[in-house]
């Protein structure tokens, strides 16, 4: 899948996620938005007036089993099977056969058909799916970049309690894009990631109690989770 400021370690490739149930902070209405796609044109539920993610509870879930298969998996000899499965409906195995078409996985890369099984996979509420596709409408890549729907999608994902797209939300916020800077709420959505263990949102909130940003300045908590993150390899 796609550090706060890495653009390729904020995709997601594996892992085990603790799921939080979430919900948005207040009742929002669902349309379709017509998204142009290199003169294709697809059509992506996002909500209008979505302006801030906010979490009522929590519960686990083990995305280890999806993510494991995927990787596991002889992409070329899984491809047709997966391909059906996706056109079915499937949208684990339409996260599956985008991901493989966007990093040429056991096919010719197409990143024309990679957005369109993001999106189909998002539009059932698929939380990997939603956390890939908004990294490409927040870095253009392939689409008319989009920091709306960029953040619409990471909202959800994050309220799933995917660590990635919490991470990648806690961006948003701390870059303004999609939503109004506000340095407390990522680091809320930071600290959601982290304390999943997710190195790159350990390190950005450690970074954000060194400064003192949307936190009161600790370094020794600075320090605590610079040194979780690094010991995963991540600084």
């Amino acid at each position: 899948f796609i550090t706060s400021l890495r653009m390729f370690s904020r995709f997601i490739f594996f892992g085990v996620a603790s799921i939080l149930m979430l919900s948005c902070s207040k009742e929002i209405m669902r349309h379709n938005y017509k998204l142009q796609n290199k003169g294709n044109t697809l059509y992506f539920n996002v909500y209008s007036s979505l302006n801030e993610c906010e979490y009522s509870g929590v519960r686990n879930h083990d995305w280890s089993t999806d993510l494991s298969e995927y990787e596991k998996a002889n992409k070329k000899k899984a491809f047709p099977g997966w391909l059906l499965q996706a056109e079915q409906g499937d949208a684990k195995k339409q996260f599956f056969v985008a991901k493989m078409f966007y990093f040429g996985e056991g096919v010719v890369p197409d990143l024309n058909k990679a957005i369109f099984w993001y999106s189909e996979s998002s539009n059932q509420n698929y939380p990997p799916a939603q956390n890939n596709l908004a990294i490409l409408y927040e870095s253009y890549e392939g689409v008319e970049g989009n920091y709306f729907i960029a953040f619409n999608l990471l909202c959800r994902s994050a309220l799933s309690g995917l660590h990635f797209a919490q991470n990648n939300l806690g961006d948003l916020y701390v870059n303004g894009k999609g939503v109004a800077q506000d340095y407390k709420e990522a680091g809320k959505w930071y600290r959601l990631a982290a304390e999943q263990g997710h190195a790159p949102a350990q390190y950005n909130l450690g970074f954000m109690y060194y400064e003192g940003q949307g936190v009161v300045q600790d370094y020794e908590e600075s320090f605590k989770w610079f040194r979780k993150s690094a010991e995963q390899g991540h600084s």
